[in-house]
């Protein structure tokens, strides 16, 4: 048995910002584009910080039952305060206020203008887990095999929120200076996660060359949220009720309300295959191949931060995504210098767009990631290693308007 603990602590003591430009068109002009250059002279009081820490437990039974029997347990927590941002809420404002009867371009425009808002987030990660795995050799056919089954479960639970920052100083300051007004927010409701899976793997020495694999996988993922207030929803409804404009709102009978979103939970399950095989083509050469399946939801509580009031949290509207992985590659070894070359393509039924307002959408649309990657190790000597690595990748996805595929941006 083993226990193994972690502490994680990183905090940040900046003074540069965010060149939001002139007057900062970045934020108030549409259409500026940044420069994405960092500027001297910030003032934050909160600054930005990440702390992790964890605990893993691990026992072993190399002989139970005749099989290797492990269990694994395990904790982490994880909490993170972002840099501040501003935000404008002008085309939620427009929508309220032109629903509700004001047409009057003058006045409207006047509000749009102001509607703008800075925030700092910090997000709380908790994940805890479970994991138990038997591996028994056999021998099936002649061929030396082994099996390993096994089960793990695994929750997380997470929260976001957003704290509100005074903006007369930060529009004064050109978006450089930031401190907290007092305001708090929900960035996001509250989510829970549960994740299970069993699975059932075999490991075959075809020859004394040729090496195979295969298994299957169940994989169960459930989410439950929180019943919570959407942030343009609260951030609304703070700016009508604080920024003297009473008698607009008289004048067109707008009492404004924040909506909700009511507490919602989604599941969903599938059956996930692995594949594998590997040949010794030399004793320095060797070149394999792999196929996996993999399963999982986008970040559920980022998605749904920004969806309006009275969105349904069901199976239907927290769609998972599937993705199939492929690989294929050779290694060798010349003496001291040992070398990896692969490529890999990895496509998805789904794609996780970020769009301009910063907003996330799954959009329900094909994706494929592919590239190679190389290595190359040299031993100096038994305590020194020297060596390095390269990468390249692209992404493509297709758009519902368009035939084809496109590319995928890489800030």
């Amino acid at each position: 048995m083993n226990l193994a603990a972690t502490y994680y602590d990183s905090e940040q003591d900046t003074d540069y910002g965010v060149d939001y430009g002139n007057d900062l068109s970045v934020l108030l002009v549409k259409g500026t584009i940044p420069s994405l250059r960092a500027i001297d002279g910030a003032n934050i009081e909160n600054q930005p910080y990440n702390t992790k820490s964890s605990v893993n437990l691990n026992y072993n039974d190399s002989d139970f039952l005749g099989s290797n029997l492990s269990l694994t347990g395990y904790y982490r927590d994880e909490k993170a305060r972002f840099y501040p941002s501003g935000k404008l809420f002008n085309k939620q404002a427009q929508e309220v206020w032109v629903n509700n009867g004001l047409t009057d371009e003058t006045t409207l425009g006047k509000l749009l203008a102001a509607s703008a808002v800075v925030t700092q987030s910090e997000a709380d990660i908790e994940v805890m887990g479970l994991r138990a795995a038997m591996q028994t050799e056999t021998d099936v056919m002649g061929k030396n095999t082994l099996f390993s089954y096994g089960a793990d479960f695994e929750r997380e639970e997470s929260e976001q929120t957003y704290y509100g920052q005074d903006l007369t100083t930060f529009l004064a300051s050109n978006g450089l200076t930031s401190t907290s007004n007092g305001l708090s927010y929900n960035g996001g409701p509250k989510t829970t996660i549960d994740k299970w899976g069993a699975f059932v793997n075999a490991d075959v020495d075809m020859t004394d060359k040729w090496h195979t694999s295969a298994g299957v996988r169940y994989q169960n993922i459930k989410s439950d949220t929180d019943r919570f207030v959407p942030i343009y929803e609260q951030l609304l409804a703070d700016y009508f009720a604080t920024n003297g404009i009473s008698d607009i709102a008289d004048a067109y009978g707008i009492d404004y309300e924040a909506g909700a979103v009511e507490a919602g939970s989604s599941k969903h399950d599938k059956v996930l295959f692995n594949l594998g095989t590997s040949y010794q083509l030399t004793d320095d050469d060797q070149v394999f191949a792999n196929f996996s399946q993999g399963f999982t939801t986008a970040d559920v509580q980022r998605a749904l931060r920004d969806v309006r009031a009275g969105f349904v949290v069901n199976s239907d509207n927290i769609q998972p995504i599937s993705i199939n992985n492929y690989e294929l590659g050779w290694t060798g070894t010349r003496g001291d210098t040992s070398a990896k070359v692969s490529g890999f393509y990895n496509d998805s039924d789904k794609t996780v767009r970020f769009t301009n307002d910063y907003t996330v959408e799954v959009v329900d649309t094909d994706e494929r990631i592919y590239g190679a990657e190389a290595s190359l190790t040299h031993d100096l000597n038994k305590d020194w290693q020297v060596g390095g690595s390269v990468a390249y990748t692209r992404g493509q996805y297709k758009k519902k308007t368009a035939t084809g595929w496109s590319w995928m941006q890489y800030a």
